[in-house]
């Protein structure tokens, strides 16, 4: 003979029109929050639009920051060249942007050099770019705050 309970039947209590849940599923919500942490977790390496070199860039009055860049060529004082935080030799900086252009050459081409580079490396950079296609190249540099004039 089966064993009942006090509801009369084998698996539980018995559900009853009306009546009050005493108990909170949270499996749902546990679900739903955990795949958010992963969208986030996701979406937060996207986030980070400044390159990871370290540079001293020269100070401006006024900057005009009109769109994003699609590729950014970092100049360090040393003489080194990064093409969007990765190291890339000079010899080599043309083979590592003629894909870029192949893409797409309407691309904005972003070049930050450090206040003690050359300007001919700047330069150069600038050919590169242009010998490949990438035409609309731009020069990075920290805004500063306009000084009140006096009279």
């Amino acid at each position: 003979m089966a064993i009942s309970n006090r509801w009369g039947n084998r698996r539980g209590p018995a559900r009853r029109r009306g009546a009050v849940m005493e108990e909170i599923n949270i499996t749902p919500f546990t679900d739903v929050c955990l795949v958010l942490m992963i969208i986030f977790m996701v979406t937060a390496t996207f986030l980070n639009t400044t390159p990871g070199v370290d540079l001293d860039l020269p100070d401006i009055t006024r900057a005009d920051v009109d769109a994003a860049p699609d590729i950014t060529i970092s100049l360090t004082q040393d003489g080194r060249v990064f093409v969007n935080s990765r190291e890339t030799p000079f010899s080599q900086l043309t083979a590592v942007l003629l894909p870029y252009a192949q893409k797409n050459t309407g691309q904005l081409v972003v070049i930050q050099g450090d206040q003690r580079v050359p300007y001919g490396l700047v330069i150069q950079v600038m050919d590169a770019s242009r010998l490949v296609g990438l035409t609309n190249i731009a020069l990075a540099a920290e805004e500063r705050p306009a000084k009140a004039e006096s009279d």
